[in-house]
């Protein structure tokens, strides 16, 4: 049976926005500076860094989970359509995170 992959890249300043919107939402505080980078890390619990600017960077950890519910959010905000019933995985590449989705 053939299947569907779609990437959706996301900037920085496109996953900073969703960031806010989540965190906003669940009542997390979050580092009110510019996002500069995102990291996956496999080996972490949390799965993910988000890296703000400062005078030294400020470090927040996410879960995966975390990252994924902000991002869907802001593809429902933004009108893109994402499948309820598809598979979705998040990583982070270089200056984007990219979130794929496998359906059918």
């Amino acid at each position: 049976m053939a299947q569907e992959i779609r990437k959706l890249e996301f900037s920085l300043p496109e996953v900073e926005n969703a960031l806010r919107v989540f965190c906003a939402k669940t009542g997390q505080g979050i580092p009110q500076s510019v996002l500069i980078r995102m990291v996956s890390d496999p080996n972490s619990s949390s799965r993910f860094s988000a890296f703000f600017q400062g005078d030294q960077e400020i470090q927040y950890p996410l879960r995966d989970k975390d990252i994924l519910t902000a991002l869907l959010v802001f593809c429902q905000q933004s009108e893109i359509p994402v499948p309820k019933s598809a598979q979705k995985i998040v990583k982070a590449e270089g200056e984007k995170v990219i979130l794929y989705i496998r359906h059918g």
